[in-house]
């Protein structure tokens, strides 16, 4: 499944609502670079686990326990199956600790997929998918990485108003 079209398509659909204000540093087309971040499901993930398998979501986002934040994860369970059927896995990746992770998640009704914990060193992932804020916290940035490790649709996002907090369909 080649999801750049999707990418694509859904980009135009809330170009309204955001604006682009980072320099991407990952491409279209460069590979992603590997990371291994543990996760509040247990245990450590590592991007070059889904090669050949999966399609990945890479889903960079401030902080955890914020509204827009909050929105964003449930947006992405709640399309748990749409992922599925497209061999897609979401990485929520912040710079929270793990512990605040685990607890974010029962708070947000149960997150299946992995949300992962760039705490320890500080931000690095973030800093090497170039999206590290001067302040120590990531910018709120996607990745979509296709089966063989190549990113396909990088955007960088703020918003110019907050959106609602009920999911929108987008399909």
């Amino acid at each position: 499944m080649d999801l750049r079209e999707p990418c694509l398509s859904a980009g135009e659909e809330i170009e309204h609502i955001v604006q682009y204000p980072v320099e991407m540093a990952l491409k279209r087309g460069d590979t992603a670079p590997d990371l291994e971040l543990a996760s509040h499901r247990g245990g450590n993930v590592t991007l070059s686990s889904f090669r050949g398998r999966n399609n990945v979501i890479i889903a960079f986002h401030p902080l955890a326990w914020t509204p827009v934040c909050a929105n964003q994860m449930v947006n992405y369970e709640s399309d748990r199956e749409w992922f599925t059927q497209h061999d897609t896995h979401v990485l929520g990746i912040s710079v929270d600790a793990v512990p605040a992770k685990v607890e974010w998640a029962k708070s947000l009704g149960g997150i299946s997929f992995d949300l992962l914990s760039d705490f320890h060193p500080h931000g690095a992932v973030a800093e090497a998918y170039g999206v590290l804020r001067e302040g120590g916290i990531s910018e709120r940035a996607i990745f979509v990485v296709d089966k063989s490790g190549r990113s396909c649709s990088p955007r960088s996002t703020t918003f110019r108003h907050f959106p609602t907090t009920q999911k929108s369909d987008r399909r």
